[in-house]
């Protein structure tokens, strides 16, 4: 008999994890609310430890939605309680989209997290009967997919959930069907593993102490919906303290000029860079247009932009021919 037959009572460790997944992502959006506020540099959230935080997060609600998938169907598929899930988070996914078209169109999420869990629900489906071995193959041929077949003949908007294009559409969470859907399905094969030598109870009890496993336990429960309200009201918050006590613009100019740096420093000489870097800081400055630039409301092709920067590389030439 499979064990999941006898786990009637929520699995509190799992709910444990997620809860703590939820928070790794909070710290996550957090960063980018900061750097869009230019309280940091708006690089941070996209690399080091924020970039692998970020992943992360990624792989364990997916890995949890497949171990879930199974929890719940492993004898049969309760289509009624499946149907009841699916569009509920379905209907969270099309809310982001929405959402993020209107108020970040240059980077609306249009295939995240949440799309990514109702591929993975409705795929992880076919899997829950197959042989633990076929599961594991697949895996294996999904992360092969993901690094070896990327093609220009994706590069369509109608193929970019499967993230096999060279060159897809900008977004601020993109988590496509390749590679991510082997964290889903990692899930459903370790579930199986579990079920297989009967350790799921395992999973039964919480942790130590108490009032951290009752917090964390909540947080897991009610994941969808602090997801969803979270960011408005981190945004909100930052808002507040925005306009009571606004970054300064010393330091704007300094993490602009980091950044400005650290991209020129990929096709030129870095003293270069460095003399070219604060003749773009100091025009923006003069002419008003350091915080637009910081708050990304300043485009690339703004003419403004353009001519401060062919005339702080035009002073750099004669410079750099001189040596």
């Amino acid at each position: 008999m499979d064990q999941s037959q006898n786990i009637t009572k929520r699995l509190k460790k799992l709910d444990i994890f997620r809860g703590i997944a939820l928070i790794g992502m909070m710290i996550y959006h957090l960063s980018w609310d900061l750097s869009y506020f230019s309280y940091i540099a708006q690089t941070i959230p996209n690399e080091g430890g924020f970039h692998y935080l970020a992943r992360l997060v990624a792989f364990s609600f997916l890995f949890i939605t497949g171990f879930s998938l199974y929890l719940a169907h492993s004898n049969y598929i309760r289509w009624k309680l499946f149907i009841k899930r699916l569009l509920r988070v379905l209907f969270a996914a099309v809310l982001v989209s929405f959402v993020t078209y209107i108020i970040m169109p240059n980077g609306f999420i249009y295939f995240g997290i949440l799309h990514q869990i109702v591929l993975t629900s409705i795929i992880g489906v076919i899997f829950l009967r197959f042989p633990i071995i076929i599961n594991i193959i697949v895996i294996i041929a999904v992360c092969l997919i993901a690094v070896y077949a990327k093609s220009d003949i994706f590069n369509w908007f109608g193929l970019y959930w499967l993230g096999l294009s060279t060159n897809p559409r900008p977004s601020f969470d993109y988590v496509p069907f390749f590679p991510w859907f082997c964290a889903g399905l990692a899930g459903l094969t370790i579930a199986q593993l579990c079920a297989r030598f009967k350790i799921l109870s395992f999973f039964q009890s919480g942790i130590k102490p108490n009032w951290l496993s009752y917090i964390l336990e909540k947080l897991g429960q009610h994941t969808l919906f602090i997801y969803l309200v979270h960011q408005p009201f981190l945004m909100g918050i930052l808002f507040l303290i925005s306009l009571i006590f606004p970054p300064s613009q010393h330091v704007i100019g300094k993490i602009t000029y980091q950044q400005c740096v650290q991209e020129c420093a990929h096709q030129a000489d870095k003293k270069l860079c460095a003399s070219y870097c604060s003749c773009v800081v100091d025009r923006l400055t003069m002419h008003k247009l350091l915080f637009p630039l910081a708050k990304g409301e300043l485009q690339q092709t703004d003419k403004r932009l353009i001519n401060t920067v062919n005339i702080c590389w035009d002073k750099m030439i004669p410079t750099s021919q001189s040596k």
